[in-house]
């Protein structure tokens, strides 16, 4: 998001700005900016966002003909559906009901959908609220954001647990290559779910070394947006909590 956020923020300065500010004399670089944004891999919005600016800036010199407060509009429409769109990743982790504490949690991961209980985080002992589970839940959740934030700058793989069963638990396997991009597979580890806390999960994190990936469960996405996903998670089980 934050290449993104940047030229956003270039480009709506530059429309409520004079001219003659120090600002805007150094967006007469801003076509190279742009180009800049048309390269890196799989990011589709940010060469729209490129685009937006090119125009915005051609308008500037009068050769398009058009209304600078349409252009103004229309970027500032694309930046909403640009925002939303480039933070949906197919990640979620949320309740099927607040009644019961067995088959009461559903992870989704793309089209592939799992069911499973939330008993051993009612039963943690360690807890600071014990029985309150949208607070674990918050707080398993921001353990995967700290977890995946280790994947960058270069990346490597971390584990995600969504289920912890008796025999066995189930994680999802973050892969980055480069720190930017990611796959996101759900699979299984023999480890069982009793054997570690739900909320202090990074030493069994780091050492899963049985991981067998779930057929046709995983997407791939950007770090940031994966991130954003997460977060956006966590906030709907504080405020459940609440």
């Amino acid at each position: 998001m934050a290449p993104l956020a940047l030229i956003a923020f270039t480009v709506i300065v530059h429309q409520l700005t004079p001219a003659h500010w120090p600002f805007n004399r150094f967006l007469e670089g801003a076509p190279a900016l742009a180009a800049a944004t048309r390269n890196p891999v799989g990011t589709g919005v940010s060469g729209a966002f490129a685009i937006v600016v090119d125009i915005v800036l051609a308008a500037d010199k009068g050769n398009l003909g058009m209304s600078r407060a349409w252009l103004m509009l229309g970027m500032i429409a694309l930046v909403t559906v640009a925002a939303a769109a480039v933070n949906d990743v197919a990640v979620r982790l949320a309740r099927t009901t607040d009644q019961d504490i067995h088959d009461d949690l559903v992870l989704s991961l793309g089209t592939w959908r799992h069911v499973s209980d939330s008993f051993y985080r009612a039963n943690n002992p360690t807890a600071t609220a014990a029985k309150n589970l949208p607070q674990q839940l918050a707080r398993l959740l921001e353990q995967w954001g700290e977890l995946v934030s280790q994947l960058w700058p270069v990346g490597s793989s971390v584990f995600l647990p969504f289920d912890f069963s008796d025999e066995c638990t189930g994680w999802l396997r973050v892969t980055s290559q480069d720190g930017t991009h990611a796959r996101v597979g759900a699979g299984w580890s023999l480890i069982q779910g009793w054997r570690f806390n739900p909320s202090d999960i990074a030493d069994t994190a780091h050492r899963i070394s049985d991981f067998e990936p779930e057929a046709g469960a995983a997407v791939d996405c950007l770090i940031d947006d994966l991130l954003a996903t997460i977060t956006n998670n966590r906030r709907g089980f504080i405020q459940s909590s609440n």
